[in-house]
């Protein structure tokens, strides 16, 4: 379900965009997750991933820029859309890759041209992700990017493409958010089945590294990768 968020300090505009979204789904046969926030702030506090994003430029606490610029940090894809009262600091929003903004008082057919067009891009270009709760916000990882999950007592290493990010989490959250495509081959790793390349009797390749395989988890890496493969064909 595609997720909005509206941060917005005027509790009539915030009320109305809400409106306009139930009533373009409803028009569409669609259902849209929306949460509301009264500041910057809280919007980024929240730690959420959306798809869809409003942010009105001047709030109180913190602005709109300011809390698109931390949503960046974590989120290079969301679709964000600036509300304002003056067009000419909308000019602003290229700073942060702004789709569009609207203009207070928002219309209807204002709203829907803007909204439909970030509805297909947020289609186009979905991935599935997951979010890492950080101190400061969130970090959020795309789940075709990580080639295996090292395990380190409480601290677990997501090992990327690109790059390594460790957090504290069990490793049962883990698997729960990364799916049935990642599969133990120890008690120290999970793998992308993915970049799997290679099985030997003690190895698995996993992209351009060979983890160690244990004898228990063998057969369960067998079974899901003959599986994996099957499904894509």
């Amino acid at each position: 379900m595609i997720k909005i968020a509206i941060a917005e300090d005027e509790k009539k505009e915030a009320e109305k965009l809400e409106s306009y979204i139930r009533r373009y789904g409803a028009e569409h046969g669609e259902n849209y997750n929306v949460s509301v926030f009264t500041n910057g702030i809280d919007f980024v506090s929240s730690a959420e991933p959306f798809h869809i994003v409003f942010l009105d430029i001047d709030m109180p606490l913190m602005g709109g820029l300011d809390a698109a610029k931390k949503l960046r940090e974590a989120d290079k894809s969301a679709c964000i859309i600036f509300v304002t009262n003056l067009a000419q600091y909308a000019v602003k929003g290229y700073e942060v890759d702004a789709m569009d903004f609207v203009v207070k008082p928002i219309d209807y057919p204002s709203f829907e041209s803007k909204f439909k067009k970030a509805l297909y891009i947020s289609q186009s270009a979905h991935t599935y992700s997951i979010i890492l709760p950080l101190k400061a916000g969130f970090r959020k990882l795309a789940v075709e990017d990580i080639v295996y999950v090292e395990v380190q007592g409480h601290i677990l290493t997501f090992h990327l493409k690109d790059e390594i990010v460790s957090q504290r989490m069990p490793l049962s959250r883990a698997k729960e958010m990364l799916g049935e495509d990642f599969v133990q081959c120890n008690k120290c790793y999970l793998v992308n089945l993915a970049y799997v390349t290679g099985v030997t009797a003690d190895t698995v390749t996993v992209g351009s590294n060979k983890l160690e395989l244990s004898r228990l988890k063998k057969r369960e890496l067998l079974d899901s990768l003959a599986a994996f493969l099957g499904k894509r064909g």
